[in-house]
């Protein structure tokens, strides 16, 4: 079975332009002839990718190229580490909207609201028990 190739061509719709101001190895050209060479040499060797995150930057957290694991064409597969350090606080308990998608389509006043109850429930429960 052969493995698949690498499409020689792709369309990313707006990505070139994006590409184009943050794609290119430091210290290429940034205008003229010698930018349109390092563009049309580097776009379809680059992977762009982009997150909406609300968590704050660690240095536990991080993106790499893992050093053993392959993709398809022999190339180091992307390796994500992530730590959410409040699973790491048994008694922990979260009473606001900071873990909520920060674009709902209503408001979260009654979904804080439950979590505000439930948080209480469990902290009875943790100080009955004598964990806290």
């Amino acid at each position: 079975m052969q493995a698949p190739q690498p499409p020689r061509t792709a369309r990313f719709g707006k990505y070139p332009i994006t590409f184009g101001l943050g794609g290119l190895p430091p210290g290429s050209p940034t205008w003229g002839e010698g930018f349109a060479r390092g563009l049309a040499q580097q776009y379809t060797r680059s992977m762009f990718f982009g997150t909406h995150g609300t968590s704050l930057p660690v240095p536990t957290n991080s993106i790499s190229l893992d050093p053993s694991l392959r993709d398809a064409w022999g190339l180091p597969a992307m390796r994500v580490t992530y730590t959410d350090h409040a699973d790491d606080l048994k008694n922990l308990c979260i009473c606001d909207g900071s873990s909520l998608v920060t674009s709902t389509r209503g408001q979260p006043t009654m979904t804080i609201m439950a979590r505000a109850f439930r948080a209480g429930e469990n902290i009875v429960g943790f100080a009955k028990r004598g964990e806290i």
